[in-house]
């Protein structure tokens, strides 16, 4: 959300009463499993084992429930066709300039480069190319590695042209990794750029998808981030696979869930978002933690 932006009193309370619904919905029933467990299982009575299967049992249950509710929602949204709560504007604006991150650490570079360049034809197609700068950001430290993504980006650069404003820079110490990375872009660069767009090394884009996520920043001044819904795409293994099949069927249901019961204050999963920079840096940075491990550090 941007700096001067308030909420309104519909936002505030609603994301609120609907957190409290969910956790209602969600604890209720997992209690009464518990209980129904304690008076199955073959041994009655409050034995320590046997509460301490209740309450996995009923954490288990817990946590399948969120997504019964989740699911349940965003069927019922999609089957009423409810609309964002996004305006959607009218007309296109091309006057913004969006950085398009790709934070890399020892990955394949020529499939890196291949899927930018996808990204920039598509762009170009759609009549958007002149609003965006490519980055491909490395934190790699190995000689070979970084050697191969300088010889794939030199390629690159090459088939799109001498004019192509894609760039390429490598850190020389990893500090806090990929996100790192994107903070050291954001301090070096930022100030340049209303919108970044971060992809993973796997990410994929559309250059339509591309501009309709800045048309709907710009239309949405209040706005601070938009993440797309991302869907596993040319997998060959069968549980690669498996899991393709299943975030075409069940993601668009699971993603409207959640827009129900987060709003418009969901978490962000870490790519294919667009985010308005200067209050992701005024706002986001945050401190070193002490301690180590996954508690700190």
């Amino acid at each position: 959300m941007s700096r001067g932006a308030r909420r309104g009193p519909a936002s505030r309370y609603g994301g609120v009463g609907r957190g409290l619904l969910l956790a209602l919905l969600v604890l209720i029933p997992s209690l009464v499993a518990g209980e129904f467990l304690l008076e199955v299982l073959p041994h009655p009575g409050y034995t320590i084992l046997n509460d301490a299967l209740a309450v996995v049992f009923g954490v288990l249950f817990g946590w399948i429930s969120v997504g019964l509710w989740v699911s349940l929602a965003g069927a019922v949204l999609l089957l009423l066709r409810r609309q964002s709560r996004l305006k959607v504007p009218a007309v296109t604006t091309r006057d913004a300039r969006v950085a398009l991150v790709v934070p890399v650490f020892r990955e394949d570079p020529r499939p890196v480069c291949a899927r930018i360049e996808s990204v920039y034809r598509s762009l170009e197609a759609a009549g958007r190319l002149a609003q965006y700068d490519f980055f491909l950001l490395s934190d790699s430290n190995d000689a070979d590695a970084w050697v191969e993504e300088e010889v794939a980006w030199a390629g690159l650069r090459a088939r799109l042209g001498g004019d192509a404003r894609l760039y390429y820079r490598r850190r020389r110490l990893n500090i806090k990794r990929k996100s790192g990375n994107i903070a050291d872009f954001c301090r070096r660069w930022g100030s340049q750029y209303r919108y970044m767009v971060v992809l993973d090394a796997d990410s994929l884009m559309t250059g339509e998808v591309l501009g309709r996520l800045v048309d709907l920043m710009e239309y949405n001044p209040s706005v601070g981030l938009i993440q797309t819904l991302p869907a596993a795409i040319h997998q060959n293994t069968l549980f690669g696979r498996v899991q393709q099949f299943a975030s075409r069927l069940y993601g668009p249901v699971f993603a409207a869930g959640l827009h129900f019961w987060h709003m418009g204050e969901g978490h962000y999963w870490g790519h294919n978002a667009i985010i308005r920079v200067a209050p992701f840096v005024r706002h986001c940075a945050l401190p070193r933690l002490p301690g180590s491990g996954a508690f700190g550090g």
